[in-house]
């Protein structure tokens, strides 16, 4: 009886060899892509977290100067006022107001100028500080679009010039106030013309550059009377916008 011995073949065949040398460059080819679409996810949620930060950020400085908002209520003090004017929409695109809360600037304290110095670059501290918030410049500047701020230490009465303009943030395309009265939003509010009283609340919306959708925010003004038991009455007078 003849035997048969199995012949032990060593290696690999072509065939075997072309297909462990696709199965590698796919296995390469999505552990690759897999690797890019890592790194692009996490440089895009990166960029996106900035922006979030920033924004907060820009919230924060806007609702700090909002909180310190206030008026004499002396009837014949020109320099204290809360204003807020309307554009073609009826919509309010300039606020202006006055406030005794203002923080020295750092620089300044820690200058060693001398007090005539200090006033030409800093200007006159002290009393109170006119604040203007709006999205086109009052005076003449480089920065052609944003959210401007001028402040003028001490408030002159005069609500239309005066003191140091810079951008509080140039990504933001436009801006709108309402003023809680007690009762409604109203879309303006003139203390010149009704009771020295501010609003008890500011509703902030405004749009930034490269975003479809508006941010709202409230805030809480601390040294308004204005309470829902307390309400101003400007209703009637005002634009309302419902609560």
């Amino acid at each position: 009886m003849t035997r048969r011995r199995s012949a032990m073949r060593g290696g690999f065949t072509l065939l075997e060899l072309l297909v462990a040398s696709l199965l590698i460059g796919i296995l390469t080819l999505a552990l690759s892509r897999a690797f890019a679409f890592g790194v692009l996810y996490q440089g895009r949620a990166e960029e996106s977290r900035q922006r979030e930060l920033a924004r907060l950020r820009f919230e924060d400085k806007l609702r700090g100067l909002l909180e310190q908002a206030t008026v004499t209520t002396d009837v014949t003090d020109n320099s204290s006022f809360f204003l807020a004017g309307t554009d073609a929409t009826g919509a309010a695109d300039r606020l202006t107001f006055t406030t005794s809360a203002a923080r020295l600037p750092g620089a300044l304290i820690a200058a060693q100028d001398t007090f005539e110095s200090q006033n030409e670059h800093f200007g006159a501290q002290g009393g109170l500080e006119e604040v203007s918030l709006g999205i086109s410049p009052i005076g003449q500047t480089d920065q052609t679009s944003g959210l401007f701020l001028r402040e003028q230490r001490p408030a002159d009465g005069d609500n239309t010039q005066g003191g140091y303009e810079s951008v509080l943030d140039p990504n933001v395309t436009s801006i709108q106030w309402e003023f809680f009265d007690g009762m409604n939003w109203l879309t303006d509010w003139d203390t010149r013309a009704m009771q020295r009283r501010i609003p008890a609340a500011v509703r902030v919306t405004y749009q930034l550059q490269d975003e479809d959708d508006p941010h709202t925010f409230v805030v809480r003004l601390k040294k308004s009377d204005v309470t829902i038991d307390n309400p101003a009455g400007l209703s009637s007078t005002a634009g309302g916008t419902g609560a």
